[in-house]
């Protein structure tokens, strides 16, 4: 990712296992970039895939947080993706790097533990609310 004008910064990243003390991972050590979108669904399918896509990572994800689906995009080719889906609640996904574990979306969008049901906040939710705090604490 070194090479684009623009470095998008992914929410989460799924990178090869490997020391990254000295160095940042380069897009060769990318196997899965994900953005979770709130308010930047259009930016995050129209202008960050493209980056992501001319970068080379093959597989990049948005969490659709208003629409509670996932947006997946594999096999950059020529600096856009070539396939494209959405994947909703009660569906299971897996990525293209092998793995043995899959993602469970309603486990993603269906209301959590005792105290966020309380609050009416999903797991998403809580997760942000969770990750603000982080980040706040850590500055």
């Amino acid at each position: 990712m070194a090479n684009l004008n623009s470095r998008p910064e992914p929410d989460l990243l799924w990178v090869q296992a490997a020391r990254y003390r000295d160095q940042h991972p380069t897009a060769a050590d990318l196997k899965l970039a994900i953005e979770v979108s709130d308010s930047s669904l259009q930016a995050d399918l129209i202008d960050q895939s493209a980056l992501y896509a001319e970068a080379g990572i093959v597989e990049y994800s948005i969490v659709d947080a208003k629409g509670q689906c996932l947006h997946v995009f594999r096999n950059p080719q020529a600096g856009e993706y070539t396939q494209q889906s959405v994947a909703k609640i009660g569906e299971f996904l897996w990525p293209l790097e092998p793995c043995n574990h899959s993602l469970d979306l309603h486990d993603l969008f269906v209301l959590s533990p005792p105290t966020a049901r309380r609050h009416g906040r999903s797991r998403l939710d809580t997760y942000r609310c969770d990750r603000r705090l982080h980040r706040a604490r850590h500055r």
